[in-house]
């Protein structure tokens, strides 16, 4: 990968130091902390400045990060049609309209993959500034691509959700779509986009739900409901017994309406209800059945994902 190209002052100047939050210059390539007594630098590779704290990955970080590149690095070549956007991307696309103000100006997918939601999101709004965030170099590259070859507008920066690499009151809208179930420390991620976000701006998460689906095919491939006790014996199976073998998505939690409801109680005017994304299920080969499995997914019982917004206010 290259080291190059200088950083748009539109990215720059929201940009902070990850670690002690002062703000960050431009110097021989890097990008460099102006606390002298934090002194950190950070290199820009492909145009992506990466933002990452120096310290080793915890195992629910690190396996998250493992399994995820090997996804990406399968489907490195894919590309996005602006005339035939999946469903799953049309749908969160149309959640982001739906809550997004129309005078929001920085625009954040924390945890983005590749990006296509907030590509998607890009092509509806030309004066719309859009940040793609991810712990995954490989991912953003991709992302990078894909807006590359449709002209589509968008900035990325490699760093962790737990350690935002930005100023405070920076972001006017924050998307973080099936993200901060991975990790254990999601409260530090709620206290860290509530940091960054300006007054009056909203954040819009995604995450997995305690329900039918997810006590049972879900636990089988390695989600961990986020329940007193439960919790604890599921993490130690999946973690210590079987090193990580079932879990499918990486180190993953999922969540009741009541707990989403607590993560978010930094926010006001807190809205929580089932997430209705479309559902591949690939895996099942009967039409017939599939349909049966998406119609039940529709029903709280056994919705597998709930979302949840919030705006800030103080």
């Amino acid at each position: 990968m290259n080291k190059s190209e200088i950083i748009d002052s539109k990215l720059l100047r929201i940009l902070a130091c990850p670690i002690c939050k002062s703000y960050i210059f431009e110097k021989d390539g890097k990008l460099t902390c102006s606390n002298k007594f934090c002194n950190e630098e950070f290199e820009i590779i492909e145009g992506i400045p990466v933002m990452l704290p120096r310290q080793k990955l915890e195992y629910d970080m690190k396996i998250t990060k493992l399994k995820w590149e090997k996804v990406y690095e399968k489907y490195g070549d894919e590309y996005y049609d602006p005339n035939n956007v999946p469903k799953v991307i049309q749908i969160s696309s149309s959640y982001i309209e739906a809550y997004m103000s129309s005078s929001a100006k920085y625009f954040l997918e924390a945890g983005c993959g590749t990006a296509r939601s907030s590509l998607a999101t890009t092509l509806k709004h030309d004066n719309l500034i859009v940040i793609c965030l991810d712990i995954s170099l490989v991912a953003l590259c991709i992302a990078k691509r894909l807006f590359k070859e449709i002209n589509a507008s968008g900035f990325f920066v490699c760093g962790d959700l737990r350690f935002l690499p930005f100023k405070d009151r920076s972001i006017d809208f924050i998307f973080s779509d099936g993200a901060i179930e991975h990790f254990k420390e999601t409260c530090k991620s709620m206290d860290e986009f509530f940091r960054v976000l300006k007054r009056e701006g909203g954040v819009l998460v995604t995450v997995p739900h305690v329900s039918i689906s997810m006590l049972t095919y879900g636990s089988l491939h390695g989600n961990i409901p986020n329940i007193l006790v439960l919790k604890q014996i599921l993490e130690f199976i999946h973690t210590r017994l079987l090193n990580g073998k079932l879990m499918k998505n990486g180190y993953e939690l999922s969540f009741t309406v009541a707990s989403l409801k607590n993560l978010m109680s930094k926010f006001s005017h807190v809205e929580v209800g089932s997430y209705q994304t479309f559902h591949e299920l690939n895996w099942i080969r009967n039409e017939l059945l599939r349909k049966i499995i998406r119609k039940l997914c529709k029903n709280r019982l056994f919705c597998p994902l709930i979302d949840a917004f919030g705006v800030k206010t103080l």
